[in-house]
């Protein structure tokens, strides 16, 4: 019977296994359902299926309901994201074209130069 629930629980915990069970669902599983009377205590024991119903629909629905809002708002927040990263860069090539244009050392400006190293083909089609 130890060889049966060692085997169960090396088995559940396989990567390719998407929904392990729980070390009391193997004991079921393997031993057989009881009554709940623990031995030498007296009081019964609740079984795992009342466990995972704990949780209301009610509350399931109200949980998925905070994912999605939560998710629209990582969308939200990447497209503000994006849209700040392109117009930094514009605000970089700007001010390389308008210090070259006034004789200015780009290079003199601090933090320009390191920007622009990181950008690939930045001033193209911005001259004139």
């Amino acid at each position: 019977m130890l060889d049966e629930i060692v085997a169960k629980i090396a088995e559940q915990s396989q990567p390719e296994v998407t929904n392990p069970l729980s070390e009391e669902q193997i004991s079921i599983d393997v031993l057989g359902k009881r009554s709940g009377y623990l031995k030498g205590y007296g009081i019964h024991k609740t079984t795992y299926t009342a466990k995972s119903q704990a949780i209301s629909n009610s509350e399931v629905l109200a949980l998925k309901k905070v994912v999605e809002d939560q998710a629209k708002t990582v969308a939200e927040q990447s497209k503000v994201i994006a849209d700040q990263t392109n117009y930094n860069r514009k605000m970089v090539n700007m001010m390389f074209l308008m210090s070259t244009k006034c004789g200015v050392d780009p290079t003199s400006i601090p933090g320009l130069i390191p920007n622009i190293e990181n950008e690939e083909n930045t001033f193209k089609g911005l001259e004139d």
